[in-house]
This record gives structure tokens, C-alpha cells and sequence, in this order.
């Protein structure tokens, strides 16, 4: 019967692009559908009539995936229609909310051990956080303590014997506030979207994946300790993206200020990034690939410890290192010195066609190939060559692998 579930909801997703975002929603939906299959079960039901009472509002998806993906095309998102689909999907309704006025206050934490929490902008100037169950447990309400400028919002207790519920939080942040915000999710997706001010975020899911669409705020620091981390559209001085184990990406991100800054690591998974401007952009994968196209920084400082660094349409310089694996990058402009190393893999590079630069590169076994217009210098041996583009170097370009070919190259040769 899991399997048959697991197929009709299935369906509905099959004429959708596959993402992080509908596939965490598959999850959810899956989980929570098949604790309330079990549910009824125990209270008499078939199996079969299980099936069909759990499947009853599941036309209603259909709607709200359509809306997920114009949002992946870059079109406004309402998350208040994931936000009625829970409460009459999942049956869950309003048990509590709580209000705080944000013109007396510069920290806001909140901290829940297990809900789907969803993050959007407050229609006034409060910050409300909504609590939604399907099953009413005051027990697992979260409680409020204010002291000074600082409130913390807190769910104490656990789900304990309450194995069948849905727990669904809406929290609206004004736009007039200018503190801290910490959110601390333990067990549950965590969703944020339309988010403007001049304050800090910082978001840490324990177990569950983080997404997040349109967000314009002074600093972005988003962790995942165990889930997948999607964005799309953030504007912040500082963006930080760190996932322990899962894949992260950013597509549309932009670090402001003279001193912006984008940084991105995946301990186990892989990082994928598209269309990001920055002073300076850092990216880590320490068990996987990092993979990026059309990027535009003062600084890079790509480090692959066990992958591939792949990346095209680059603006700037930096340096691009892979412990074990290959490096393969297409410059757009060169800025400044570019440094690309490989311990264990090949070196492609391809830069401008009027660049002017000096090329040294070093292969211990592999092969050397550099553009047909370089000048090299005859003194050096097989296995370092070094040579000059132009009359007029700007830059200097230095490769160097340890067990692997390097190819320099030109646009269009």
C-alpha cells in the first residue's frame, strides 16, 4: 500500500521539473500521507479506505506545483498557497499565534524541534508567528520570553507519543525591523521566500532541507546540517551557504557593498552556482563537484577536495584548486593573477582572445599544451613551461598538476 501511495502521488509531480524544492515537497507530502494512512488504520478503516480518505483533497497539488514552478522561473511566488494547502490537505488549523511589536527589539531567536516552518514578510509592522496542528497538543506550543531587546520564541517540547502529527509554522517578519534573527529548526523543511529589511538572518535545520526565493537583507547565513540547501534571488552583503551533508545551490545571487561576499560549502554533496556577482566569492566542496556558470568576482577561491571544478563564463581572477579531480573553467575577462592546481587531474583553461599575460606551468606527468601565440622560453624542461601572450602582460596565469595534462587555450581556437 506504501508503494501504491507513493505511485498516485508520483503523478502529480511527473509533468513538473524536477527540483530540490518539489522533491522535498514530495517527501513531506509522502510522509505525512503515509502517518495518516496508518492513522486511520488503527482506527478501523481498510487499507483501502485509508488510501482513498488520505487522497482526498490531493487534486489540489496540482495548483500549488504550477505556482512552484513559475517561481522557478524567476516569477513571483504567493507562499500562503503552500500555506492553505497544508491546512486543508493536512487537516491542520490555527492553535496559537504570537505577536511582538520589533520597534523595541534587536534579537529575535526562535528555535523549534519539529514543524514545517514557513518564513514570508509581515502585512504590518509585527512580527506574527502562527502555529498550526492537526491535532491540538498545547503541549508542543512554543513559548515566548523577552528580555530587554531580545525575545526568544521556543518550542520545548517533542513530538513524543504523538507520532501522527503535522506541525506547520508561519512566520512573518516586518520589513521596519533592523536586528538579528536566528531560526532553528530541529526537524522539518524550512521554506522562506519575499523577505526585505535591513537585518541578519541566520537559519539552522538540524535534520531537513533549507529553501529560499527572493530575499533582499543585510547579511544571509543558512546552514543545513542534514538536508539540501536551494536558493534563488538573494541580495545581501554577506551570503553564506554551508551544508554538512547535501547539495547546495544558488542561482541569482548578488553580494552588495565594495566588500560583498558570497560563500558556499558542502562538506558531502555537491555546489551549483549560476548568475552570481560578488567582491569576492568563495566556493568548498570537500566530497563533490562545484559546478558554476556566469560568475562575476574581484575574488574566486574554488576549493574541490574529492571533484571536479567545472565553470564557464567567469569574470575576474582568484584561485581554483581540486585535491582529486579535474579543473575545467572558461574565462570571460581575467582580472588580476589566476592561479589554477590539481594534485590529481587535468587543467582546461580557456581565456580572452586579446589577452596579454604570462603563462608558467608545471606538469610532474602529463602533458603541456598552450595557444599557438605564445612566446615560450626555450631554458625551461618538459615538464615546466613558461611563455607570454602579447607585448604587454597584465596578468600572470600559473597551472600546476601533479599527475595530469594542462591546456591553455584562447576563445575560438
Amino acid at each position: 500500500m506504501q508503494s501504491e501511495l507513493e505511485r498516485i502521488l508520483r503523478e502529480h509531480f511527473v509533468s513538473f521539473k524536477q527540483t530540490d524544492e518539489t522533491e522535498a515537497l514530495f517527501t513531506t507530502i509522502l510522509t505525512n500521507l503515509n502517518e495518516d494512512m496508518q492513522q486511520k488504520i488503527q482506527a478501523g478503516a481498510t487499507k483501502e479506505q485509508a488510501l482513498a480518505e488520505s487522497l482526498t483533497n490531493i487534486d489540489e497539488l496540482d495548483d500549488l506545483l504550477a505556482s512552484i514552478a513559475n517561481r522557478n522561473e524567476g516569477k513571483e511566488f504567493d507562499s500562503r498557497q503552500l500555506n492553505r494547502f497544508y491546512d486543508r490537505f493536512f487537516a491542520t488549523k490555527l492553535v496559537q499565534s504570537i505577536k511582538c511589536d520589533v520597534s523595541q527589539l534587536n534579537q529575535i531567536i526562535i528555535d523549534y524541534r519539529s514543524a514545517t516552518i514557513i518564513v514570508s514578510d509581515s502585512p504590518d509592522d509585527q512580527l506574527i508567528i502562527n502555529e498550526y496542528m492537526n491535532h491540538d497538543r498545547p503541549s508542543l506550543y512554543a513559548q515566548k520570553q523577552q528580555d530587554g531587546d531580545k525575545v526568544k520564541i521556543e518550542q520545548k517540547a517533542r513530538g513524543g507519543a504523538f507520532a501522527f502529527m503535522r506541525i506547520r509554522v508561519e512566520i512573518l517578519v516586518p520589513q521596519k525591523f533592523t536586528g538579528f534573527i536566528f531560526l532553528n529548526s530541529h526537524s522539518g523543511n524550512v521554506l522562506i521566500s519575499q523577505l526585505v529589511g535591513a537585518y541578519i538572518l541566520e537559519v539552522s535545520s538540524t535534520s531537513g532541507s533549507i529553501l529560499t526565493h527572493n530575499l533582499e537583507l543585510t547579511q544571509i547565513h543558512l546552514q543545513a546540517k542534514s538536508g539540501s540547501l536551494k536558493n534563488g534571488f538573494l541580495t545581501a552583503e554577506q551570503i553564506v551557504l554551508n551544508s554538512a551533508s547535501g547539495s547546495v545551490s544558488l542561482q541569482h545571487g548578488t553580494g552588495v557593498s565594495v566588500a560583498g561576499m558570497i560563500s558556499v560549502t558542502a562538506k558531502s554533496g555537491n555546489v551549483e552556482l549560476t548568475h552570481l556577482t560578488a567582491n569576492e566569492i568563495n566556493a568548498e566542496s570537500h566530497s563533490g563537484s562545484l559546478s558554476g556558470s556566469q560568475l562575476h568576482a574581484d575574488k574566486f577561491n574554488f576549493l574541490a577536495k574529492s571533484g571536479n571544478i567545472n565553470a564557464e563564463q567567469l569574470s575576474g581572477t582568484g584561485r581554483f584548486v581540486s585535491t582529486s579531480g579535474n579543473i575545467h573553467l572558461d574565462f570571460k575577462t581575467v582580472t588580476t593573477d589566476l592561479t589554477l592546481s590539481s594534485t590529481s587531474g587535468s587543467i582546461h583553461t580557456t581565456i580572452p582572445a586579446d589577452s596579454q599575460c604570462l603563462i608558467n606551468t608545471y606538469s610532474s606527468s602529463g602533458n603541456t599544451a598552450l595557444p599557438y601565440a605564445t612566446r615560450i622560453d626555450p631554458t625551461h624542461n618538459r615538464r615546466q613551461k613558461i611563455g607570454q601572450l602579447g607585448d604587454q602582460p597584465t596578468y600572470t596565469l600559473n597551472a600546476h598538476s601533479n599527475s595530469g595534462n594542462i591546456r591553455i587555450k584562447i576563445t575560438d581556437q
